[in-house]
């Protein structure tokens, strides 16, 4: 394994870290709401919107994304 190679895979491996941690937080509905629907609703549509949903589906989103990198940071090893 060269030193590319090890510094890929870390840096993959971080990504899905970082990635694990917004989904964490999404699944406890905390922290910014990574959704378009949020992003683009108007300030009085933010305050009247249920945003479970809206957290739930960025916190799955972000989990597979993380798998995702697991996966490539572990066929790069």
């Amino acid at each position: 394994m060269t030193i590319e190679e090890r510094v890929f895979a870390i840096v993959v491996f971080v990504i899905a870290v970082a990635l694990a941690v917004i989904s964490y937080r999404s699944f406890k509905n905390r922290g910014f709401l990574i959704n378009n629907a949020y992003i683009y609703a108007s300030k009085e549509e933010r305050e009247t919107m249920d945003k479970k949903p809206h957290y739930k589906q960025s916190a799955i989103i972000f989990l597979l994304l993380s798998i995702i990198f697991i996966v490539i940071g572990a066929a790069a090893v």
